[in-house]
């Protein structure tokens, strides 16, 4: 269901994607609240699966049971700090890729993202200082990139940018590749948030430093990336062609490294477009797409899809290209050319190849119609040449 076709004990030493299930069987008896959420899931999954709708209404009624349970853990000083209760959200996003579309297809990708939210609260609650042993720093590592995206997506600074978030949970544990490429994600959402801060009625003096400043911070993530790439290139797989052909990982801890590498790479240099004068054209060489062009990301990106969204990958490969795949398509839709259409054809495919379950491409279609009422409600993008959620 999680991930069908990968062993869930083979774990790399730097990376671990697939660390979420052992890290549920390890806390899964610590606190009643995580331990109903375990159970509903269970047995709505159970009711899918077998056609059993009365098991699929006590998975719903034990679902509702465990979130009033959180409610009342939230409120004893002797089990807020548990590190069972900050599984509770990822459990209760999961159910909600699976059912949500059965109660409200409308709200499903929207229960997700406050899923993501109540997480960061539980978790800026514990402080940096909480995360630093054993199972709490496990899932700190493991559950950062759900309120990187929320933020990513509100357009609003985080507070895991902080130095103290970024180094003192690491006071024990070294950092493996991805929690330094998480490292410059988080980064991300301030860029967006000056961005947002842009005013046309700044004089020309103040927009111009207002720009500096942010294409700064822009160049400080390039850097970081940069740097990040070149050590850890071992871990990044290198595209043999930029046509538009499907992309094969050799595993998937290469394919999450390298995806997240593109998808902060699509916002850096998209951001940075927006703040930087616009070049002249010299040459038919110049319109070239470049290691510096947001935009081959995105088609990287978009080539990416189906191997995410084949059955194998299950709810992994689901969860892990939502977010990037939506920047990416919007990015090459808005962008207009002629070209990005194969690109968007393979992503498209994927998304609705008949072998992927139903409760994902639900949950995949409420992720597209919550940004399409971003779009339509006029929240503020990069600009209308990149369209970035």
């Amino acid at each position: 269901m999680y991930l069908p076709q990968c062993s869930h004990d083979n774990r790399d030493h730097f990376v671990r994607p697939n660390n979420f299930t052992s890290v549920i069987s390890r806390a899964y008896a610590r606190d009643e609240a995580l331990k109903l959420a375990v159970i509903a899931l269970g047995t709505a999954m159970l009711g899918k699966v077998q056609g059993e709708e009365e098991w699929m209404r006590q998975g719903r009624k034990l679902y509702g049971q465990a979130l009033q349970e959180t409610r009342k853990a939230l409120l004893d000083a002797n089990r807020v700090n548990s590190e069972a209760l900050l599984l509770v959200p990822r459990i209760g996003a999961l159910f909600e890729i699976l059912f949500g579309a059965d109660m409200d297809p409308i709200m499903q990708a929207q229960s997700w993202r406050s899923h993501a939210e109540g997480e960061l609260a539980i978790i800026k609650a514990r402080t940096p200082y909480g995360f630093q042993d054993d199972l709490s720093h496990q899932i700190y590592v493991d559950g950062r990139l759900p309120p990187i995206i929320a933020a990513i997506r509100i357009r609003k600074a985080s507070v895991l940018d902080s130095v103290e978030w970024k180094t003192i949970p690491w006071d024990i544990y070294p950092k493996t590749p991805k929690d330094s490429l998480m490292d410059i994600l988080v980064g991300i959402p301030e860029v967006l948030e000056d961005i947002d801060s842009l005013h046309p009625k700044f004089s020309d003096a103040i927009e111009a430093a207002a720009r500096a400043s942010i294409a700064i911070k822009c160049k400080k993530l390039e850097t970081q990336l940069q740097y990040w790439a070149t050590v850890h290139e071992w871990t990044l797989l290198h595209p043999d062609t930029e046509e538009p052909a499907e992309i094969a990982f050799s595993d998937i801890l290469t394919a999450y490294l390298t995806l997240y590498y593109w998808t902060a790479s699509l916002f850096v240099y998209g951001a940075l477009a927006v703040v930087s004068p616009p070049k002249a054209v010299a040459s038919p060489q110049a319109l070239l797409t470049t290691s510096t062009d947001a935009l081959l990301y995105a088609r990287r990106i978009a080539r990416s899809v189906p191997y995410f969204l084949n059955p194998s990958c299950g709810i992994w490969g689901a969860t892990t290209i939502s977010f990037p795949m939506g920047a990416a398509l919007l990015c090459l839709i808005h962008n207009g050319k002629e070209e990005n259409k194969a690109y968007l054809g393979l992503a498209l495919a994927a998304w609705h190849n008949p072998a992927l379950p139903c409760a994902i491409r639900d949950f995949l279609n409420s992720m597209r119609r919550d940004a399409a009422g971003e779009l339509k409600y006029g929240r503020p993008r990069f600009g209308g040449e990149l369209g970035i959620f």
